[in-house]
């Protein structure tokens, strides 16, 4: 009788701590950030009111700290890393992220304020790095990269992220099944073939300086 009297109790002390396990899921943390950032992504570039100037540098700004600038850069240099000193791989870093940033920038200009939407989220086997899956929004025609498609369909995107200082930070991409970090990985590779750190350094700030002068959102109109 007693066991009975309890078992209210108990049932209410299981679904409070269920609830509170879903509630410190990290995989589920993680999906979250991806999604607030979609969310705040859209809503500077769907606002009317904004100049083409204020939508790159706020989307840029919501984007920078969201990525894992030392992981990012060791996975686009790969074994190659070795090859950089401190500073040499600190300015790599710092100008690898400004290189992603501009690209996610240009990316997100051609949503015309849409949302991208968080399908799933997972560990890694090692449980270091949460993989959250999650589909873009549709682009329309005239938008950079895609001027000669009638659209682009949403596409399947699996975001890698880990933790640092406190906080979920992209460390790796694969849009369409395509590993992205892989293909830069492959490029700087065949760069380092035949030029020093110093020089490939070199091209991607200038790729970067022609970069910061193309506005996506003033070719969009």
């Amino acid at each position: 009788m007693e066991t009975w009297r309890r078992s209210p109790l108990l049932l209410l002390v299981l679904v409070f701590a269920l609830a509170s396990e879903a509630a410190d899921d990290p995989a589920a943390d993680a999906a979250a950030r991806v999604q607030r950032l979609f969310d705040e992504v859209a809503a500077v570039t769907g606002d009317a009111e904004l100049s083409a100037d204020a939508k790159q540098a706020q989307v840029a700004a919501l984007i920078s700290p969201f990525l894992d600038h030392p992981g990012l850069a060791r996975a686009a240099l790969g074994p190659n890393v070795k090859r950089f000193d401190h500073d040499e791989y600190s300015d790599f870093s710092h100008e690898y992220a400004r290189f992603v940033t501009a690209s996610l920038v240009r990316r997100f200009a051609s949503y015309s304020g849409q949302a991208g939407s968080v399908e799933e989220s997972r560990f890694d086997e090692e449980r270091k790095v949460a993989i959250v899956v999650s589909h873009s929004a549709e682009a329309k025609p005239g938008y950079p990269g895609i001027r000669r498609l009638a659209k682009l369909e949403p596409l399947k995107i699996e975001l890698a992220l880990r933790m640092r200082h406190g906080e979920w930070r992209l460390a790796g991409l694969r849009r369409g099944g395509v590993d992205v970090g892989r293909t830069f990985r492959e490029q700087f590779a065949s760069m380092l073939e035949r030029e020093d750190p110093a020089a490939v350094i070199a091209e991607l700030r200038e790729r970067n300086r022609k970069s910061d002068a193309e506005n996506p959102f003033a070719e969009n109109g």
